[in-house]
């Protein structure tokens, strides 16, 4: 049977591990986001504009589960394709090509 010193002990490395790879966790995550908002360097402000909150809103919704590396690339797809509508939506607003009867 382990005393309390041994116990404290392995608690301890067990918190450091699951530090380190919260960590990584964390770095690989902004990598991903990164790149994912590099790929989008050419296209119009205003979807960027959707880009960048649809990838955070993602993070965000991620973190809240205890696998965020897991879901995060899920929930960006669909938040990025939420993104695309929206932004298309709103250019054709801007040009008039909605009228408020439109049901979009």
């Amino acid at each position: 049977m382990m005393n309390s010193t041994e116990l404290a002990n392995r608690c301890q490395s067990l918190m450091n591990w699951s530090g380190h790879f919260r960590q990584v966790v964390v770095a690989r995550l902004d990598e991903y986001k990164a790149g994912l908002l590099k790929e989008f360097c050419n296209e119009p402000e205003t979807f960027l504009h959707f880009a960048r909150l649809a990838v955070n809103e993602a993070e965000s919704l991620a973190w809240s589960t205890p696998y965020a590396h897991l879901f995060f690339p899920a929930l960006v797809e669909e938040r990025i394709q939420y993104a695309r509508q929206w932004a298309s939506r709103q250019c054709r607003v801007g040009n008039g090509l909605l009228t408020a009867t439109s049901h979009e």
